[in-house]
């Protein structure tokens, strides 16, 4: 498993003269193999990490050109894999064919949009069917933005970054690094300190750095890399399933009735308030409203919210040692809070978690399920009485069909643990729609006489009544 350490490093200023000069030329060759790896896509529906770059207009020598090529390469399918998700969705919401849906989620899965040919099971698939795929990933791939590479960092490997370790001519420092710059024949010694962090993650060091250069001030980071070995064999669950809801008053609930991160709210509103002055003053003065100010407050709330939410989380597989996650489909959103603050937590949030759950599945093989939570909110996790006015409040949820009483929260969890086994309600591509027929259906099917004192509940209730000559049909029962 691959992670990647800051450490320092020393530099003088002819030295950071040359590394700002070459991660210049860096991100100007990045640009231009993206370029071509895009033709390549469009022509054969691959991107080709061996695409003959020589005839390329650079400074940088082959070795830097292949480099950055399997960089640039590994960008773009990352982008493209976020991609077929979107290309997924599409297809499942359309009125298409059950058969077409099936081959289309065939080509999307092994990436055949630009085939001339394909076999699903041993049998052609229409070539009517092809192109339609090659018009669907057109498409999705022109509503999204394609990756910017000018401002790139550098993933730079032995061939043009070679690491000394100690004892190795390195005794000086902990690490030294020889970095080929623009000059050929000319490269340069960065001395490198590490750190007890650093030292005591057991693992291989990888001969590859990376090299961050922060586009505002131009400061250089630089950060080592490590293989972990994988703790599967050593980790042992102790709790086969738990069921975690996502918010931002208490940021994580579990279906136990735990709740992590009470009062989260008020540590986001502080940044939130710090943020949004920043902007209005310069708004006010006329000015771009994204300053250094702005950035450097913009940086330091990213920060508080990758340690907040990895610490939390961190006591919660402690604690809970468990085989199976199983958490809502991600949504960082609160009205109290200001546009640009939903804005960044929907967007940091999201990646944050994700990159966490993503390491402990690789790191210690506990499976991630992630379900739809399409009123999971509204719906009683005993009876199953879904109604837009069981929760009271924030935290308060009672159904009125049971009068079960308990913290709207915990009730959401223990929901998304009750779909975790549904297919049909865990399906993260399901309309809202579907979800609810679902939710009707299986209301009824758990409370088959349903008894007079809710009549009113089901008549008055637009989520049932919507239903109505469905259900009148299956159970011969008046709404």
């Amino acid at each position: 498993m691959i992670r990647t350490y800051p450490v320092k490093h020393y530099e003088n200023v002819n030295k950071k003269t040359k590394i700002l000069e070459l991660s210049k030329e860096y991100r100007i060759l990045a640009k231009s193999i993206s370029c071509l790896q895009w033709k390549e896509f469009y022509k054969t529906g691959n991107l080709n990490r061996n695409l003959d770059i020589k005839e390329l207009d650079s400074p940088l020598s082959e070795r830097y050109k292949q480099t950055c090529q399997y960089q640039v390469v590994g960008v773009l399918k990352s982008w493209l894999s976020n991609r077929q998700k979107e290309f997924v969705r599409i297809v499942y919401h359309s009125n298409l064919p059950k058969e077409v849906k099936i081959k289309l989620f065939y080509i999307n899965k092994y990436k055949k949009w630009f085939s001339k040919e394909l076999k699903m099971r041993g049998n052609l698939i229409e070539k009517d069917i092809i192109k339609l795929s090659r018009k669907i990933i057109k498409e999705v791939i022109k509503r999204h933005k394609l990756p910017e590479l000018k401002h790139c960092n550098l993933a730079l490997d032995n061939k043009v970054a070679q690491i000394s370790i100690k004892g190795d001519g390195a005794n000086s420092f902990d690490y030294w690094i020889k970095l080929s710059t623009v000059d050929y024949g000319k490269p340069i010694y960065i001395p490198i300190k590490t750190n007890e962090y650093f030292e005591s993650k057991k693992g291989i060091l990888k001969k590859f750095c990376q090299i961050n250069i922060d586009k505002d001030s131009g400061s250089i980071g630089l950060c080592l890399i490590k293989n972990i070995p994988s703790k599967k064999e050593d980790y042992i669950p102790l709790t086969p399933q738990i069921a975690i809801d996502l918010g931002l008053r208490n940021l994580f609930s579990l279906s136990d009735g735990s709740r992590y991160g009470v009062n989260f709210i008020e540590k986001i509103r502080h940044y939130d308030k710090i943020i949004t002055e920043i902007m209005q003053n310069r708004q006010r003065q006329g000015l771009n409203p994204k300053s250094r100010k702005y950035k450097r407050a913009v940086k330091k709330f990213r920060k508080y919210l990758k340690n907040e939410i990895h610490r939390l989380l961190n006591s919660i597989i402690e604690r809970y040692k468990p085989g199976e996650i199983v958490i809502e489909k991600l949504n960082f959103r609160n009205p109290d809070l200001s546009r640009r603050m939903n804005r960044l937590l929907s967007v940091f949030g999201k990646s944050i978690i994700k990159e966490y759950f993503s390491s402990i599945e690789e790191l210690y093989g506990i499976k991630i399920k992630e379900i739809n939570p399409a009123y999971t909110s509204q719906t009683c996790s005993k009876c199953g009485y879904v109604d837009k006015h069981n929760r009271k409040c924030q935290s308060v949820f009672i159904c009125e069909y049971c009068r079960k009483k308990i913290h709207a929260d915990v009730n959401a969890s223990r929901n998304h643990l009750l779909r975790s086994s549904q297919k049909k309600l865990s399906n993260i591509y399901s309309s809202r729609d579907n979800i609810l027929r679902e939710l009707v259906i299986q209301f009824f099917e758990r409370n088959p006489g349903v008894h007079s004192y809710a009549n009113h509940l089901l008549v008055s209730n637009s989520y049932f009544t919507r239903f109505k000559d469905e259900l009148r049909d299956k159970w011969k029962i008046f709404l």
